[in-house]
C-alpha cells in the first residue's frame, strides 16, 4: 500500500497557522466531493466509449442491441445520492453549511 503522508502534514501546518478545525474538516469534505465528481465524470465518459466499442463487436442479429445505452437518469440519481451522503455526514459531524443552505 502507498503511504500517504501529505494530508496530515498539511493539516498540522494549517492548524499551527491558526485555522479552525471546522474549516479543515470542511476543506476535506469539499475535496472528497470534487474528487468523487471528477471520478464519476471520467467513469461516465469511459463507460460511453467502452459501450460503443462493445456494441461494435456485437453480432448484428443480437436482440435489442440498439436499445443498449447509458442512462443519464442514473447519473443524476448518483449525483443526488452523493449530495445526500455529504449532507448526512456533515450533519452527523455537526458541520454547519453556508448561510441559507440546507440539507
Amino acid at each position: 500500500m502507498v503511504r500517504n503522508e501529505g494530508p496530515p502534514y498539511e493539516i498540522a501546518i494549517r492548524s499551527a497557522l491558526g485555522c479552525q478545525g471546522i474549516r479543515l474538516v470542511g476543506q476535506l469534505f469539499t475535496e472528497s466531493v470534487l474528487l468523487a465528481l471528477a471520478g464519476g465524470g471520467l467513469g461516465f465518459l469511459l463507460a460511453g466509449a467502452l459501450l460503443r466499442t462493445l456494441i461494435g463487436f456485437a453480432p448484428a442479429d443480437l436482440p435489442r442491441i440498439a436499445d443498449v445505452h447509458l442512462d443519464v437518469r442514473v447519473v443524476i440519481l448518483d449525483i443526488r445520492n452523493l449530495c445526500d451522503q455529504q449532507c448526512t455526514v456533515r450533519s452527523a459531524a455537526g458541520i454547519s453549511f453556508n448561510a441559507g443552505a440546507s440539507c
